[in-house]
């Protein structure tokens, strides 16, 4: 029997019926001398807990990080990523992608 497979249990809101605005940061990291090896696992768990922030994945590619913003106004949005991304020690540049419509968010995962 497998332990802990549930990590929560929830309620999902449709984001176009709240109409939230999404955002989708691409980011590199700027590795400081001698950093440790676990220097971007703890950016990301930096970056998660910021208000707005709803996911943050370590990526393969040109980029180290894709990050989730979502917000009531295109002004919250930029604010979180202007204000509170870019800030972050060790982030050197970020491409944002600003999601027009959403046609699928779902959360199952098919198993």
């Amino acid at each position: 029997m497998r332990e802990k497979i549930i990590k929560r249990f929830t309620v999902v809101l449709d984001s176009n019926k709240l109409d939230l605005i999404t955002g989708f940061v691409l980011a590199r990291i700027s590795y400081p001398p001698n950093a440790q090896e676990t220097f971007q696992v703890n950016l990301a768990e930096e970056l998660a807990k910021i208000p707005n922030v709803v996911a943050v994945h370590i990526v393969t590619g040109t980029n180290d990080l894709l990050i989730e913003v979502k917000g009531r106004s295109w002004q919250e949005v930029s604010s979180t990523i202007l204000n509170r991304i870019r800030s972050k020690k060790g982030v050197n540049r970020t491409e944002t992608a600003m999601a027009l419509t959403t046609t699928k968010e779902d959360y199952i995962i098919p198993l």
